[in-house]
């Protein structure tokens, strides 16, 4: 389906999208990322009088450490966090969640404000937020205020956000040390929503649990903090029988729902249903008859067509833009990788083994600096 008539602004300034909000009230949505928002546009599950885009406001970007404070920007995106030093120095729980969210062309232009503004109860990042005991930094006509994370999300899809109010970072604490963290997601496959998750974070110091945090996603219509499971654990020493209590801590407290659901280079994939031609303003669009200016077969696309790499040829285009994406971002990646990086595109016609050979070629080709023929 399409989406329905809608106005757009690109308001410059905090003050611009105040006023847009208080004119349209109900009837405006704020359009950071959209990874989500114009799917439910497409879908009909949206029908907003105006889209008011805030991706040039300033004050929304960037991540900053001053003391103890990591703070994120309501238009980071995924990417950005995923391949962040100070997010994996600082708050590796979180660094460990990204590689969770959706797939390579959603993750390079969704934004950890509008994750978490959307409140979905499988989303990673709410959970993490949760277990980190995050600050919202929220701001309206009348300034400025903070949410705590726990405080923040109040069931499937709602928030603390008033109207006319818009997120504008999130603040961390930076991880102490002694403390350690683990995020596991159960889903369908890589990418997909997931079914069940887990944000843990503890101080582990002389072999002992203490200030013990786990979040879960999916588990309810909002991260669900295990409180009574951690408390179990506190003063705990490490081995089988901790775990078991656990276990059977867990076993008591949660009741899970049934699924909800059923580099360098500066060029990225992203996808073309999920975005809007006006952002694309100021940028350059490359699709597929881009990939060789000569006109001859690039590397890629020959060697797709050597390895009968080929489809219906609605996926074809999609697939060979994803692989040559990999070719520029990570040139050194294995067979998991590619399978991985090619994962967020649909193939009902074929299997990706002759896909994934493909690439496999020109990456070994690359890396040993020969162009020779590839051979079937």
């Amino acid at each position: 389906m399409k989406a329905p008539a809608f106005a757009y602004a690109k308001p410059a300034s905090l003050a611009e999208v105040f006023t847009l909000l208080q004119q349209y009230g109900d009837g405006a949505k704020l359009l950071a990322g959209g990874q989500s928002l114009i799917a439910t546009l497409n879908l009909r599950l949206s029908s907003p009088d105006i889209l008011v885009d805030i991706t040039s406001v300033p004050g929304l970007s960037g991540i900053s450490v001053s003391k103890d404070t990591v703070r994120i920007g309501a238009l980071v995106t995924h990417r950005e966090l995923e391949h962040s030093f100070e997010i994996a120095q600082h708050l590796p729980l979180l660094a460990q969640s990204v590689p969770h969210v959706a797939h390579i062309a959603i993750r390079n232009v969704g934004t950890f404000g509008g994750s978490i503004a959307m409140a979905d109860p499988a989303a990673e990042y709410p959970a993490v937020c949760v277990a980190l005991d995050a600050q919202f930094v929220i701001a309206g006509a009348k300034g400025e205020r903070r949410v705590a994370a726990r405080e923040f999300f109040k069931g499937m899809y709602e928030t603390a956000l008033q109207p006319g109010e818009v997120l504008i970072a999130g603040e961390f604490k930076i991880a102490a040390k002694g403390y350690r963290s683990a995020f596991v997601e159960l889903a369908r496959r890589h990418g997909d929503y997931a079914i069940v998750g887990l944000a843990a974070h503890a101080n582990t110091s002389g072999g002992r649990y203490a200030d013990v945090r786990l979040a879960f996603l999916g588990a309810g219509g909002e991260p669900v903090l295990a409180r009574a499971t951690a408390a179990a654990l506190e003063g705990k020493a490490f081995g089988p029988d901790t775990i078991a209590l656990a276990q059977a801590a867990l076993a008591k407290e949660l009741t899970p729902p049934a699924d909800l659901y059923s580099s360098s280079a500066t060029s990225k994939i992203v996808r073309g249903c999920l975005t809007l031609a006006v952002q694309a303003n100021g940028r350059t669009v490359d699709t597929i008859e881009g990939l060789s200016d000569s006109g001859e077969l690039a590397a890629i696309q020959k060697a797709f067509h050597e390895r009968n790499a080929l489809q219906c040829g609605f996926c074809t285009p999609g697939m060979l833009m994803a692989a040559q994406d990999l070719l520029l971002h990570k040139p050194d990646a294995d067979r998991e990788e590619i399978r991985e990086h090619i994962s967020g595109n649909y193939c009902r016609c074929t299997g990706y083994q002759a896909i994934v050979d493909a690439i496999e070629i020109v990456l070994t080709q690359n890396r040993s600096g020969k162009k020779s023929q590839v051979t079937a």
